[in-house]
């Protein structure tokens, strides 16, 4: 972590009332940018005088000064800032706020890593393939069933199998106009790794949806998007990558939906629920 936020943290460096002051500019960093000396001497019970102390023992000249680079880390280091937004000390409405911004966070970092162009060439894939075929791992198989029913609207059908063997079966001998859907945060799950190198072999095209820019996955794939994971529990970094998926997966739904004859699509949804509810 940044030695600055490493500052704010430390305990054994600041003191009680200067520790109120950190806390309160780590949990409340999108608001830093327009507080005055004196708003954040009235938001933490100190004084203006007390504010500009606190800036010069952190080694700069004021609160103005210190705001500035402070910002900077903010920009350069968001997930240790994050990392800090969950604490044993947060009541019930606190936790609500703080999860609420941890979504709202994902869902923006997805948004900014989407490149259009990428989408574009990803949803050709969809609309070139009949049935999409999930290669996803024991803790993503729920979701990858929650996917799939949002791409029946857009008229794509998919197979998902529980089976990490069974997987690596059907990606031995895919048909054709199938595609290749892979979810992997790290990208480097051995068995994923070699069902990407046997459809690649067959020129199956393939997408992946990942935390990992340059994963040994991303390599193989035809496609993928990254999307923002936290580091640390704390920050529930396990939801910030699904969140990201979900929104990528959604911006897709809503793309090939606008493409694909609605009204046909919800009679077979309908159908399916109809012929094969328990």
């Amino acid at each position: 972590m940044a030695s600055l936020l490493r500052k704010l943290q430390d305990k054994s460096f600041l003191s009680d009332s200067e520790m109120v002051i950190a806390k309160y500019l780590i949990e409340n960093y999108r608001e830093v940018s327009n507080l005055s000396t004196r708003e954040l001497a009235s938001r933490t019970y100190s004084s203006s005088a007390a504010i500009v102390r606190f800036s010069q023992k952190l080694g700069f000249k004021g609160y103005s000064d210190f705001r500035i680079n402070f910002l900077l880390e903010i920009m350069k280091h968001g997930e240790e800032v994050q990392a800090q937004l969950i604490s044993e000390q947060d009541n019930l409405e606190t936790i609500m706020r703080k999860v609420r911004e941890i979504n709202i966070d994902a869902i923006n970092k997805a948004y900014d890593m989407l490149n259009p162009a990428l989408l574009a060439r990803t949803l050709k894939l969809f609309e070139k393939a009949t049935y999409i075929d999930f290669y996803v791992m024991d803790r993503y198989m729920n979701f990858a069933n929650e996917i799939a029913e949002t791409f029946v609207l857009a008229g794509k059908f998919s197979s998902i199998h529980n089976s990490m063997p069974v997987q690596y079966l059907q990606a031995y001998k895919t048909p054709k106009r199938h595609l290749g859907f892979f979810i992997s945060p790290r990208g480097e799950n051995r068995l994923q790794i070699d069902i990407a190198k046997l459809l690649k072999r067959q020129s199956v095209p393939t997408i992946l949806i990942t935390a990992s820019e340059d994963s040994s996955l991303s390599k193989l794939v035809t496609e993928h998007f990254t999307v923002g994971v936290g580091k640390d529990i704390k920050d529930l970094g396990k939801l910030v990558f699904t969140v990201g998926v979900k929104f990528i997966t959604d911006t897709l739904v809503a793309a090939l939906v606008s493409r694909t004859n609605i009204e046909n699509a919800e009679e077979k949804y309908s159908w399916l629920n109809e012929k094969f509810f328990y």
